[in-house]
């Protein structure tokens, strides 16, 4: 076979999207399925694949960076800094799409921007970050032809500090994790609800280990 020289994007793409993360942007539209929305503002799209799934799904996307974006699928593109931007950026949405976006930033910054969330009165949020909890995920795969395991378990760190991340391609590494010492799932929930937000769903995927929560902003409904 000839060894083909991918272009830079192209080697970016493959590295970010690996077979188990293709399952974390499949659910971002999966949880759109049951929610009255059109109009979707997805906000840190990366290289895009759910913005294209979530166009192709028949919705309208906007998407929001704070660089310049092209990606297929989104309608319109913002620039602009999540600090600076005032809620009525987010205004004539029916829905804010958060994905693997907050853990980049202290937590007290992160509650903050779902405060700026929830007074843009866009009616429903979706967020993940990453979640280490203890958990255990096995896959087994069998054919006539090959056999194919995949198996994670995570167990110790709650009892351990988490490691901030280096910064990559201007921003922020990972800030913190839930399921690590002193960040359980029940202090990113109560800063949702602080926030003003009533959650109405709670759901995991295994491959990539994150948390998903899906609120409703019910002084916009």
């Amino acid at each position: 076979m000839k060894n083909l020289q991918l272009d830079a994007h192209k080697r970016q793409w493959y590295a970010y999207y690996s077979e188990k993360r293709i399952v974390h942007q499949w659910f971002q539209v999966k949880l759109l399925e049951n929610l009255a929305v059109q109009r979707i503002l997805e906000i840190g799209p990366a290289y895009g694949v759910p913005t294209a799934l979530i166009a192709n799904a028949g919705y309208d996307v906007t998407t929001l960076d704070f660089m310049k974006r092209d990606l297929l699928g989104a309608s319109s593109h913002i620039i602009a800094d999540l600090w600076k931007a005032t809620p009525e950026v987010y205004s004539n949405q029916d829905c804010i799409l958060c994905c693997e976006v907050l853990e980049h930033f202290p937590f007290e910054k992160s509650c903050d921007l779902l405060s700026k969330f929830y007074k843009s009165k866009v009616p429903y949020l979706i967020l993940s970050v990453p979640y280490n909890a203890p958990q255990l995920n096995f896959n087994l795969y069998i054919n006539a032809h090959t056999i194919k395991k995949n198996t994670a378990f995570k167990f110790r760190n709650s009892f351990r500090s988490f490691k901030k991340g280096d910064p990559v391609d201007g921003q922020l590494g990972h800030q913190w994790e839930i399921g690590f010492k002193n960040y359980p799932l029940k202090k990113l929930k109560n800063a949702v609800k602080d926030a003003g937000w009533d959650i109405i769903k709670c759901d995991f995927t295994a491959a990539t280990r994150s948390v998903f929560i899906v609120a409703q902003n019910k002084s916009a409904i």
